[in-house]
């Protein structure tokens, strides 16, 4: 990673792209800076827009990462690459696996579409659907989710775009089947199923349950 003034990171990126490839074409394999999708609201309309994923900072690929340095330390604007101590520093295979599996071929983060019941969010669409475990925070205004993942051998906050499409209650009351009078905790909503995955208590002891719409009631928060 290649450390430059935030707000510069594309400016710069052009920049290593065409003075450092002139000199020797093998240096890198790629050099990119990834970014985000989320949704912005201006001129009364919901708009798409992008934004750098690690401010500040540019991904280099090289198998030569000292020959890459030599380089770059030439490059008008470098500031610094990200090190650990007196030793460069790449990121994990594991971390680089963990990137490369939310981003595009673009090496751009989509956005992911979910929905909220009671606290907890379910994300059925997008990047974030086998990392909900790591989102910590949600910005509905903002149709954002910010995430704690273990990248750069520390815990990293990181923004990415998140749509939730409805929230739900956590409870609902069953209405007709064979737990009609009972009253359920929602695990999973299938919307497009018209189903949703519950836990009813049967004989004293907790039950998972897949109910119909019809067969529920959603409770409000006084209901609860």
């Amino acid at each position: 990673m290649i450390q430059v003034m935030s707000g510069e990171e594309h400016e710069k990126e052009q920049l290593f792209k065409k003075l450092i490839l002139n000199r020797d074409g093998r240096t890198y394999d790629k050099i990119f800076v990834p970014m985000y999708v989320r949704k912005k609201r201006y001129q009364g309309k919901w708009h798409e827009e992008q934004k750098v994923l690690f401010p500040g900072y540019i991904f280099v690929d090289t198998s030569d990462i000292e020959l890459f340095c030599q380089y770059l330390a030439k490059v008008p604007g470098f500031k610094k690459v990200l090190r650990d101590a007196d030793e460069i520093a790449p990121i994990t295979e594991e971390e680089k696996a963990y990137l490369l599996s939310m981003m595009d071929e673009h090496y751009i983060v989509q956005i992911s579409v979910g929905y909220l019941i009671g606290d907890k969010i379910c994300i059925t669409e997008g990047a974030l659907k086998n990392y909900q475990g790591s989102i910590y925070r949600i910005d509905r205004h903002r149709r954002t989710a910010q995430l704690m993942v273990n990248l750069f051998g520390r815990q990293t906050k990181v923004e990415v775009g998140l749509e939730v499409i409805q929230k739900y209650s956590e409870y609902a009351s069953v209405v007709s089947g064979v737990f009609a009078g009972s009253r359920c905790r929602i695990l999973e909503n299938h919307k497009k199923e018209k189903t949703v995955k519950a836990s009813v208590d049967v004989l004293g002891t907790p039950a998972t349950v897949v109910f119909r719409y019809e067969e529920l009631k959603f409770l409000s928060k006084s209901e609860v």
